[in-house]
């Protein structure tokens, strides 16, 4: 170091320009070894983040594939609830294939409001089918019930729970039934299937 010290006083006596040219060469080359330093820890934080944004990304579509197969699991347990009903009551239902409403059930369907719901909701009603990426008429059955229950809780039905509440048995022209959720559903569902069904014949010619 003292070598290079006596050198560099020779070239400050007695060449002067030099010296301030290697003066600037020295100061550049240090500002550019500290800014290269910078340089690379801020890359190497970056990178860290990057893996950890990517880590994060993997994460979250492992839960979201986690939540999508319960929400899977959740809408067949609906299904298999709601198709756990007692005999089918013959004044509601013609229990031929497909199940079909009687005079008595589209009365009932009527004096619930359920038809005036779903023809005022029939739009999102049946994008909601459609979403489900239905291949059969059974899904299409089944899935109408369970739309229908996730709906339940909404302010649109409000109007058909009320009337529920009033009258929980439903009499007319010598017939009776109880007015519970599993009917009210179970009739609604039947006419937003057949609904959708005629907007889609080629799942019933499958």
């Amino acid at each position: 170091m003292e070598f290079l010290h006596d050198i560099f006083d020779l070239i400050k006596k007695h060449h002067p320009n030099i010296y301030v040219c290697l003066l600037i060469l020295v100061i550049v080359v240090v500002v550019v070894a500290i800014s290269a330093f910078k340089v690379a820890k801020y890359h190497s934080r970056f990178t860290k983040t990057e893996r950890d944004c990517a880590d994060m990304n993997t994460g979250h579509k492992q839960i979201q594939d986690k939540l999508d197969g319960i929400g899977t699991n959740l809408n067949m347990l609906v299904i298999f609830l709601s198709g756990k009903h007692k005999d089918m009551n013959t004044d509601l239902f013609v229990t031929k294939s497909p199940v079909q409403l009687t005079d008595f059930g589209t009365e009932i369907l009527s004096a619930i409001g359920g038809k005036d719901y779903i023809d005022a909701n029939l739009v999102a009603l049946l994008q909601l089918l459609q979403n489900e990426g239905l291949k059969t008429a059974l899904d299409v059955e089944n899935y109408a019930r369970v739309i229908l229950l996730r709906e339940f809780n909404t302010e649109n039905f409000t109007h058909i729970k009320n009337f529920m509440y009033q009258n929980p048995v439903y009499n007319s022209g010598g017939k009776t039934t109880n007015l519970n959720l599993d009917t009210v559903i179970q009739v609604m569902g039947v006419y937003l299937r057949n609904l959708y069904l005629s907007k889609h014949p080629e799942i019933i010619d499958i």
